[in-house]
């Protein structure tokens, strides 16, 4: 069986948090095999916000404010990106190699007066999404061996 510590930090981090520690088993893992130890996953190192913008971008580039719309919009306005966060976020992400950026064409009457960076998800932020999904996949399909808890 798999142990829950095993699955990586997030995992971990989440549990003590709660104050839990559980053992767990995952049956038939298609995530864990092709690994170097089978025995262990780590989910792609993505936060939630990154995760959030990388979504964002997946069918198309798009600019800061169209970025935090489309989040806003996707969650009915649960879930909301500010100013603040987002671009710092854009730059990690971009120095990471998950997303490239680029100068807008357009004329400054064409936009608000300010220039806009468009911004493009790469082959490496697909694999993140990726990972990431295999992970929640994998996190779905714990099973609690009873006698560990």
């Amino acid at each position: 069986p798999l142990e829950l510590s095993k699955l990586g930090s997030i995992l971990g981090s989440f549990l003590r948090v709660f104050g839990l520690s559980i053992a767990a088993r995952i049956d038939n893992c298609k995530v864990c095999r092709g690994t170097k130890n089978p025995r262990t996953y780590r989910a792609g190192s993505v936060k939630l916000i990154e995760e959030s913008i990388l979504n964002a971008l997946m069918y198309r580039e798009r600019y800061g404010l169209e970025i935090m719309s489309a989040i806003a919009q996707a969650s009915n306005g649960e879930r909301t990106i500010g100013f603040s966060s987002l671009y710092p976020t854009l730059r990690k992400l971009e120095k990471r190699g998950f997303v490239t950026s680029r100068w807008g064409d357009e004329a400054p009457e064409e936009t608000t007066g300010a220039r806009r960076r468009y911004y493009k998800i790469t082959g490496s932020g697909l694999q993140a999404l990726e990972k990431k999904q295999q992970f929640l996949t994998a996190l779905q399909h714990l099973q609690p061996v009873l006698g560990e808890l």
